[in-house]
């Protein structure tokens, strides 16, 4: 999953300055991670649309909070 959460990251215009976004998420990239973790998770289930994928995805994160 590290790849989904490198993916998902904005460029950062000023490596010096703003190394601190390296090892940050703002929440429309979190969106795009987990996006990007239902497509690797789920991509030979092409009978799933990315809707129930993404769904699952998140089932699996509310659950292993307890939430």
């Amino acid at each position: 999953m590290i790849y989904a959460f490198a993916m998902s990251k904005s460029t950062v215009t000023n490596d010096i300055t703003q190394r601190g976004l390296y090892n940050t998420i703002d929440f429309p990239e979190f969106l795009e991670m987990l996006g990007r973790v239902a497509h690797i998770l789920y991509k030979d289930e092409t009978e799933r649309s990315f809707e129930e994928k993404l769904e699952a995805v998140i089932q699996q994160i509310i659950t292993s909070f307890g939430l």
